[in-house]
């Protein structure tokens, strides 16, 4: 089988451009590993409201037309909230209005699929790519249980460590502080304002992350924590699990409905390798993903938005790599500005409690918005030294 472009994944990056791809005229063929697409699904499940996006200068040219056509709508949103509630672990808590967007995932990226094969792309549902191969300016994939597919030009939307990066040796240039461990369930019968995402810095449950319970309306939402990569084999994530859940007021009467599902998500910034020869990485695979808070999904589907942009205008992409740099690139640097000074204290529930007390809502809000604060990032060298020794 030969095709112009191979996207290996279908989640927010590869479902998005293989739409865009697709849409444009582009014979695309998408490999996607899960049967159905999205399922099960590894995620919160949040996606701010378009409005806070532009609020904070993420705008991304189609991301609204995205938004509009395949997010904000009936069938998709489950719950609206306004509102996020950060609390510290025996400390204060941090309230501030924020509106944002509850999905079913699975549900919308199978419409994006959905309507990239509507446009001509090619679908294979179920198939695991084994192996890449680049050899006289040609792709050969390698996929179980099917014949090897040909390409021009390859994309890895598959994830941290997936197998685009891992056959073609790139090197993203993270370390294991630069990669988070989340894992999620989801629970019925909760006792929580469906208004309200709510966050909880606690250095014990969730050490270098956070926990979480994202309403999805009905009394059921997701709920679980994130801990860094760098102290994952330290725990038992199952347990740690028990406990987050155990000292929750509002999961006391809540069941589970769903197993505790786990992956593994860059929070270093944007990786320092995305592109090479004819193949390029997005989403996750490039690390698209807000350092300061986890939320890949509207990243992932930026990047795949110019990636389709770009080779329409100029396949050997001259502009790409410019274009991530300034786009995804800048806006996920002054994020990771705010973790890395956050590292300080997120593995000290001592300093976390007593620091965090110091803090105004309007810039713990900057710092979970990805809001640029001039302040803070300018002195971010000398507050991570008094972090340090204080």
């Amino acid at each position: 089988m030969k095709t112009k472009v191979v996207i290996i994944g279908a989640g927010p990056a590869g479902s998005v451009a293989g739409y865009e791809l697709a849409r444009l005229g582009v014979d695309v063929t998408i490999i996607e590993m899960k049967n159905p697409i999205g399922v099960p699904v590894i995620c919160g499940e949040f996606v701010p409201d378009y409005e806070e996006l532009e609020s904070v200068g993420f705008k991304i040219n189609g991301l609204k037309e995205i938004y509009d056509k395949f997010i904000d709508k009936p069938d998709i949103v489950v719950n609206r909230t306004d509102t996020i509630e950060l609390s510290i672990e025996n400390g204060k808590k941090f309230v501030f209005p924020y509106d944002g967007l509850i999905v079913d995932k699975d549900r919308m990226l199978q419409g994006i699929v959905k309507s990239a094969q509507d446009n001509g792309a090619k679908i294979l549902i179920g198939r695991r790519a084994i192996s890449v191969n680049y050899d006289n300016g040609k792709y050969l994939t390698s996929v179980y249980l099917n014949d090897g597919i040909e390409t021009e030009y390859l994309v890895g939307a598959d994830g941290l460590r997936g197998i685009v990066a891992k056959s073609l040796n790139f090197n993203n240039g993270f370390t294991k502080m630069d990669e988070a461990l989340t894992c999620n369930q989801k629970m019925i019968n909760v006792n929580s304002d469906p208004r309200v995402i709510k966050m909880i810095l606690t250095a014990k449950l969730a050490p270098g992350g956070y926990g979480w319970i994202i309403p999805k309306g009905n009394k059921e939402a997701n709920v679980g924590i994130g801990i860094r990569g760098n102290v994952v084999d330290k725990y038992n994530v199952h347990e740690l699990q028990k406990l987050f859940i155990s000292n929750l007021p509002e999961l006391a009467d809540a069941k589970i409905s769903s197993p505790l599902l786990c992956k593994f998500i860059p929070v270093g910034g944007l990786a320092k390798e995305f592109i090479k020869d004819k193949a390029v990485l997005l989403g996750d695979a490039a690390g698209a993903v807000m350092p300061t808070n986890g939320g890949g999904i509207v990243p992932a589907m930026a990047t795949g938005l110019i990636y389709a942009q770009e080779f329409i205008k100029d396949p050997t992409l001259n502009m790409f790599t410019r274009r991530m740099k300034r786009e995804i690139g800048d806006f996920l640097g002054f994020s990771l500005k705010y973790r890395k000074i956050a590292d300080e204290l997120l593995f000290d529930a001592q300093k976390l409690r007593r620091h965090t007390s110091y803090m105004s809502t309007s810039l713990m809000k900057d710092i979970v918005a990805c809001r640029k604060n001039r302040f803070v990032l300018t002195l971010a060298p000398l507050i991570k030294l008094m972090l340090r020794i204080i």
